[in-house]
């Protein structure tokens, strides 16, 4: 396995965790039909898609806008982690 994806995956999921442990819905590497969705949050009955990348910032914005054009969402982002294995995440949030 590459080591972006890894980073990826770790991102992806200490986001869920994070943004869970303030309350929101959220849930990390979620299949929706054929698309794996990053983040996953579900707030007052919308669903928004979080793209996370560590190495290609644009590929998330890519995915995010393909989440929005397939209708898959009512909201998506693109997330970069800026920081070494998404170090000083939990203070960003």
């Amino acid at each position: 396995m590459a080591r972006g994806h890894d980073d990826e995956q770790l991102l992806n999921g200490e986001l869920a965790r994070l943004l869970s442990a303030r309350g929101l819905d959220a849930e990390a590497e979620r299949r929706v039909g054929k698309k794996k969705i990053d983040v996953v949050v579900r707030l007052d009955g919308q669903t928004l898609m979080l793209e996370a990348e560590t190495d290609h910032p644009t590929q998330a914005l890519k995915e995010a806008e393909g989440r929005l054009r397939d209708g898959l969402t009512t909201g998506a982002r693109a997330v970069r982690d800026l920081t070494p294995r998404t170090q000083g995440l939990r203070h960003d949030l």
